[in-house]
């Protein structure tokens, strides 16, 4: 709660200051821009017992490119596909989990200026996300496989803050979201579960950095 609530007054004190600025940040008009988030994890882990030990090995890769034009002074419309995998095994048991997935958000940004290399951006989008999950219970012998498919919605908002390294290079943080999810998904055994909620979510744990390039 304590994080939600310092994160929330940055943001206002924020954009208020960015409304008084007499500085220029300014990505200009019928300007191309690309870029995006990338991520790639790889992690083994080892926990030693009387008797035995146990080791487990996690590989996860997350992209999410950015192709934008700017319409206007600091206005930006664009597309965001995204593409994340995520293998976890554990070596004990041979249990193991599997899961990948795929997004598209178009969006529309607009950045308000704080300084001449510093912008608040606020980003309006719609997404449709797709994601299989595969749990293998190995352990029994009897190989038993758990699929499930999960397709997911959000319409809202994202702010973020944008920071000018040169004329055309920025680093991009995302804060977080505040608009609607609906959720559904199906396992291979037919139970069907949906969820509809309108959630505020800005906390360091939804807190992405990338990179934008202005060709």
């Amino acid at each position: 709660m304590k994080t939600h609530l310092i994160i929330a007054l940055v943001l206002v004190s924020t954009f208020t200051f960015a409304q008084n600025s007499e500085e220029k940040f300014e990505i200009p008009k019928n300007q191309w821009i690309v870029g995006g988030i990338i991520n790639f994890n790889s992690q083994n882990s080892e926990s030693e017992y009387e008797s035995s030990n146990s080791d487990s090995n996690q590989t996860s890769l997350f992209i999410k490119p950015d192709i934008g034009y700017a319409i206007d002074s600091n206005l930006v419309i664009g597309l965001m596909p995204g593409f994340n995998i995520l293998n976890f095994k554990h070596d004990g048991s041979n249990d193991e989990y599997k899961s990948n997935g795929f997004s598209i958000a178009p969006y529309i940004r607009k950045y308000f200026a704080i300084s001449n290399n510093f912008a608040l951006n606020v980003q309006g989008e719609f997404m449709y996300s797709y994601q299989k999950n595969e749990n293998i219970y190995a352990n029994s012998g009897t190989n038993f496989t758990s699929e499930s498919d999960r397709n997911s919605i959000f319409i809202g908002v994202k702010p973020g803050l944008t920071y000018s390294l040169t004329n055309k290079i920025y680093l991009n943080a995302n804060l977080g979201s505040i608009g609607y999810y609906s959720d559904k998904s199906e396992n291979n055994e037919g139970i069907v579960s949906k969820s509809n909620n309108f959630n505020l979510s800005l906390s360091s744990s939804d807190l992405y950095f990338g990179v934008l390039v202005l060709l």
